[in-house]
């Protein structure tokens, strides 16, 4: 069978009393797809020791606070503090829609190096996008998330020279 592996910040709602919603799921998979025997592991983001370095879990965050009604610019400070605490190495939070006016703009947060273009950026960067319907209109949430464990393609390190005289010594005492 195909096993599908479901990232969730809440994963009762995926799975639903015994598990109904993710029969449903898998007979859709099955009769629409073509999928044959599909094996759905649904994967609590919380006890990932770091939810926040999902760009997904980043957006949500901000629309649900902003569906709530909280401040577009408090939210985005808050997900910014989250993601220096989690260790990120760059990031960049966009959101635009109508913010303050009648007029649509956006605001754009960033810190620590990103990459937006070449090898780098398509296949290191983790990026999401998401879009709320509030009342003034739709509002689109754009997270990009560096890693801290990520390794830049342009970055180097010069390993100290090793002395030969240092090694033969270390032999003659084992």
């Amino acid at each position: 069978g195909t096993r599908i592996v479901i990232y969730a910040e809440r994963p009762s709602r995926i799975i639903g009393r015994k598990g109904a919603i993710v029969k449903e799921i898998s007979n859709i998979l099955t009769n629409k797809l073509g999928v044959e025997n599909p094996q759905i592991d649904v994967i609590d983001v919380s006890k990932i020791e770091a939810p926040e370095m999902f760009p997904k879990v980043v957006a949500y965050r901000i629309a649900n606070a902003m569906a709530k009604g909280v401040r577009f610019r408090r939210v985005m400070f808050v997900a910014i503090r989250q993601l220096t605490e989690a260790g990120a190495k760059g990031f960049e939070i966009v959101v635009s829609g109508k913010l303050s006016t009648e007029r649509a703009k956006f605001e754009k947060q960033t810190s620590g190096k990103l990459y937006k273009i070449g090898h780098d950026a398509k296949n290191r960067v983790r990026r999401a996008v998401v879009h709320v319907l509030l009342k003034p209109g739709i509002y689109g949430i754009e997270v990009r998330i560096t890693p801290a464990t990520m390794r830049y393609s342009d970055e180097y390190k010069i390993k100290p020279p090793t002395r030969p005289e240092a090694a033969a010594p270390a032999e003659a005492q084992q």
